[in-house]
């Protein structure tokens, strides 16, 4: 299945569905420390370089990085994994509370220390890594516990991931349980696989090894096509799956279903910083996409685009739904290189950086924001006139779930992805900044933009970021609104106002506030322009 056989109507669909679905993720929990900084020197001790640690970072792995890839995705995880009764078994249960992950069944081994994998990175680059953990399986007690856990959290669960890192968690006896059992309620099984355990993995629905894993299961280093598929057809045949998926990298992905040609979908990335926790990644996106309905081949080409955000960033990492769907649009728009008059998507931490430079160059920084769901004359008119007062336009975007809260259930009509790449392609836009806050406050005191242009509807000490923008010398610009022109207008015509919340720019009420300061500021929040 090509890329363009998935629409981006079914990818909205999948990636709606995907939303707040419950998985039970079993597999081994490892914490990962990033040690970082700049190399200078080479050490008199040894031919190694000397990196000057400036930084330390912890971020989840394993089975963590699964439950938080999971969560990124607006999904409801249910992590069970052992941790060691240590510091990095806290350190673990902290981060994972810092990111609304449950804690709770978790089981504390007191006999084990938590896993933890230190990479030491010089000028950005990882000069080695060094492992902390224990490789022994789980037993007694500690096994015992993860089984009950295991078996109640896989209640009303939709999907299960199956983390195996080879760190003692995954017993054979364990998953032939959990995946007997997740059958008999029709609850498909994704497999991350490790080598030595694949027997275990009979009659999961996906498995996705690697090309190493693949090869070293059935005994064939995968050296060409032919070895891919006599490795493929095998280790299907013999684990009995639905379907089995093995990573190759920059080649792609190679799915294998029981009376079907192989498929092969080449790679979505195109710059490679670190593929650590990629497959963590691929695992989260197959489980939640068969969750929703998806077919193989759709997971398929839903988990290639993911693994080409996260490996483009260094360390392990997630995609969000609005950057799955945006790489679908990047690939629908054939990726074509932008003009110097085109906008760009940026984080607010890019945008920032963008700002500055823009700014010693002695550029004049204008600032506007909206929900700008469904694009018209007013948004044009108000979007010109920003343009017109600086050098550099800024345009501040409200996420998916700022909208939600805002506006309603039914609302956004668009997506972020799309709509941020509508606004990045109009004349005269250079910059588009999302933010999921109800208003646009902290971006603009990130951005401190020269001039804050907004719509007359308000007065200006009712304009979200007028009074900061003042304060640091900046100008305010109330711009004459067009009347008629707003999302609730276009959708009242397309006979949808019933279903669309009352509340818009120029359109109807917004919900009652305590003073008119904060009904000035819930309008202009609510504001698509």
């Amino acid at each position: 299945m090509p890329d363009e056989a998935l629409t981006a109507t079914r990818v909205r669909e999948l990636l709606d569905a995907m939303r707040g679905l419950p998985v039970l993720v079993l597999g081994d929990l490892m914490l990962d420390v990033y040690l970082a900084g700049g190399v200078e020197r080479i050490s008199p001790e040894g031919p190694v370089p000397v990196v000057d640690v400036r930084e330390r970072s912890r971020r989840l792995g394993g089975a963590a990085n699964v439950a938080w890839n999971l969560r990124v995705l607006e999904a409801q995880p249910r992590l069970v994994a052992l941790r060691g009764d240590d510091e990095a078994g806290g350190d673990l249960a902290a981060l994972l509370a810092e990111r609304g992950i449950e804690a709770e069944s978790l089981v504390t081994d007191p006999g084990r220390p938590t896993s933890v994998k230190t990479r030491i990175l010089g000028g950005g680059q990882q000069v080695c890594r060094y492992d902390m953990e224990s490789r022994a399986p789980a037993a007694g007690a500690a096994l015992a516990a993860l089984r009950k856990k295991a078996l109640v959290a896989l209640d009303g669960a939709r999907a299960v991931v199956l983390s195996d890192y080879g760190k003692g968690v995954m017993a054979d006896a364990l998953v032939a349980e959990v995946i007997a059992a997740a059958g008999a309620r029709g609850i498909p099984v994704v497999v991350d696989p490790k080598e030595g355990h694949f027997a275990a993995y009979r009659g999961a629905d996906l498995v996705t090894p690697n090309r190493a894993e693949a090869g070293g299961s059935w005994g064939l280093p995968i050296r060409s096509g032919a070895d891919l598929e006599t490795v493929g057809r095998g280790l299907l045949e013999r684990l009995a799956v639905r379907a089995l998926m093995i990573t190759l990298g920059a080649d792609g992905i190679a799915l294998f279903e029981t009376g079907r040609p192989t498929r092969i979908f080449p790679a979505a990335a195109r710059q490679v910083y670190d593929v650590t926790g990629a497959g963590d990644t691929v695992v989260s996106v197959l489980a939640l996409a068969l969750a929703a309905g998806a077919g193989p081949a759709e997971g398929a080409v839903l988990a290639n685009h993911a693994a080409a955000r996260v490996v483009a960033r260094v360390g392990t990492a997630a995609v969000t739904p609005d950057e799955l769907a945006d790489s679908f649009l990047d690939a629908a728009l054939g990726d074509a290189p932008r003009g110097a008059d085109e906008g760009r998507v940026l984080a607010r931490g890019d945008a920032a950086a963008a700002v500055a430079a823009a700014r010693e160059r002695g550029a004049k920084i204008a600032f506007t924001n909206g929900c700008f769901d469904l694009l018209h004359f007013g948004h044009l008119a108000i979007l010109r006139e920003a343009a017109r007062r600086g050098d550099l336009l800024v345009v501040g975007i409200n996420g998916d779930a700022s909208i939600r809260r805002l506006k309603g259930a039914g609302r956004p009509v668009n997506r972020l992805a799309e709509r941020a790449r509508l606004l990045a392609g109009l004349r005269g836009v250079d910059l588009v900044v999302p933010f999921d806050e109800d208003t646009p406050l902290a971006l603009i005191e990130i951005l401190r933009p020269d001039v804050l242009v907004k719509g007359d509807e308000y007065e200006e000490d009712a304009i979200v970021g007028a009074a900061a923008v003042r304060g640091w010398g900046g100008e305010v610009v109330r711009f004459p609104m067009l009347q008629g022109y707003s999302t609730t207008d276009l959708l009242e015509r397309d006979g949808n106002a019933a279903d669309a919340p009352a509340a818009d720019g120029g359109g109807g009420a917004a919900h009652g506030d305590s003073s008119a300061a904060d009904r000035g500021a819930t309008k202009d929040a609510r504001s698509d322009t």
